[in-house]
């Protein structure tokens, strides 16, 4: 298991996401449906996306990145399961901390490795969007990042888009850190600074879904540390 992390009554996050991308053999037509029933239980609600009917007729290359072709939502809205032709992401859009979170992935996994027959897995993501409280004066207020820019005259400065890329080699991988201010979030959220920290993996190797939760771990605990310092600590405490 990860190492054990604070709990915030008051959590800034707006979403976590989890992402599979992997080649598999066989038949991926009847994945959705065994996916369906053997997640019914925790995600009853099951829908076909518009992409599904384009990527029947013209597959994207994996080069493309991930696409789903089938959503499976829990009946309280708070999470969610997207399947493609090329792996599957799984989405707390109400996050429950992260045993709670770790346990969906892990049933997951289970499931995706039940049912389809993994060969190599692409790419592994962990992804963790933040929002600050909208702040008018400075746009990078209660983050540690700072950014000058030089006089310009007449002008003030309305928004600041800051991302950067920092690599690991334990687990292998990059951690991308990208902030934006103002920032818009999708209801029930208010604009505010958006915190997005996604570190991904490229195996490129066969794993097993136990592989794919210890990876999990680990990259929750990069994250997490990155979270704890790009955040000022003043407004961190602010959120027990």
């Amino acid at each position: 298991m990860a190492g054990r992390h604070d709990t915030l009554s008051r959590a800034p996050l707006v979403e976590a996401v989890f992402e599979l991308r992997a080649d598999t053999e066989g038949s991926i037509t009847v994945l959705p449906g065994r996916m369906a029933v053997a997640l019914e239980a925790d995600y009853p609600e099951v829908k076909e996306t518009e992409a599904a009917r384009f990527l029947a007729i013209a597959p994207l290359p994996p080069e493309a990145g991930f696409a789903a072709t089938h959503q499976f939502r829990a009946s309280d809205g708070k999470g969610l399961v997207q399947l493609g032709p090329m792996g599957l992401t799984v989405n707390a859009i109400v996050y429950p901390g992260f045993d709670a979170f770790r346990a969906a992935v892990s049933k997951v996994l289970d499931t995706y490795h039940a049912h389809a027959s993994v060969v190599s897995v692409r790419r592994l993501g962990l992804r963790y969007v933040n929002r600050l409280a909208p702040h008018e004066d400075l746009l990078l207020s209660g983050l540690t990042a700072s950014l000058t820019w030089p006089t310009i005259q007449d002008a003030s400065v309305k928004s600041v888009a800051l991302r950067g890329i920092f690599g690991y080699p334990d687990p292998k991988g990059h951690l991308a850190i990208a902030i934006a201010a103002p920032a818009q979030f999708p209801a029930p959220h208010q604009a505010g600074r958006v915190l997005d920290l996604d570190f991904s993996s490229e195996p490129l190797c066969a794993m097993t879904a136990a592989d794919i939760l210890s990876w999990v771990d680990r990259a929750h605990d990069r994250v997490y540390q990155a979270f704890r310092g790009m955040v000022d600590s003043k407004v961190f405490e602010s959120w027990r």
